[in-house]
């Protein structure tokens, strides 16, 4: 759950607001905000990298729903369906999915925090652009303002042509790198809402369990 909550925390970016954050950065934020905020559903696939200097880099490919307050990520062996009210996470390599209502998880954010978690305190520093894959990027530094969190700073990278973000490097105080890397993005994709509940007719045999 984990990589739900860090997935989560990167489209964050697009939503929130900055205290004590210098020009550039803000009105460049600002514009990404605007533009995911007019969106209806978002259908993204992206990389999950995880590294450090200890350990060659683990590569996991994903993709990620979005609409209104529901939700689907498809991520290595688990599927994580949420329609607001429930939860189902779904494991193959246990062939097993758990069943919890969402509004009793402690462990998770809410899906009306999903685009406002950035408004609880960071800073956000401008630091130029950078150049990935041929192409030119705005990079900003994100700066938690509570020391007692996980990482010491977020990167974000912003195309400047559209808004929209392309990469999220979290790094940790323990010296390892989560890099998350869109490589598709479709706004206002055509989602069904059937898409965001278990459907227990196309996984027969699989074992429900309810934890509500």
């Amino acid at each position: 759950m984990k990589k739900l909550a860090l997935l989560i925390l990167m489209f964050s970016v697009a939503f929130g607001t900055y205290a004590q954050s210098d020009a550039r950065s803000k009105s460049i934020l600002k514009k990404t905000s605007k533009v995911y905020k007019s969106m209806k559903s978002i259908e993204a696939s992206f990389s999950f990298t995880t590294s450090s200097a200890k350990r060659k880099p683990v590569i996991n490919k994903g993709k990620l729903w979005l609409k209104g307050k529901s939700f689907k990520l498809e991520l290595g062996d688990q599927e994580i369906m949420c329609d607001g009210k429930s939860i189902w996470t779904y494991s193959s390599t246990t062939d097993e999915v758990t069943l919890e209502s969402y509004s009793k998880r402690t462990n998770q954010m809410s899906p009306e925090e999903m685009f406002s978690f950035y408004e609880k305190g960071f800073k956000s520093l401008y630091e130029g652009k950078k150049t990935d894959g041929g192409k030119s990027y705005e990079l900003i530094k994100l700066v938690p303002k509570k020391k007692r969190a996980k990482y010491s700073y977020i990167h974000v990278e912003i195309n400047p042509s559209n808004n929209y973000i392309h990469k999220v490097t979290q790094h940790m105080k323990n010296g390892m790198e989560i890099v998350i890397e869109i490589t598709d993005f479709k706004r206002n994709a055509r989602v069904s809402s059937n898409l965001f509940t278990w459907d227990s007719s196309a996984h027969p045999g699989v074992a429900l369990v309810d934890l509500r």
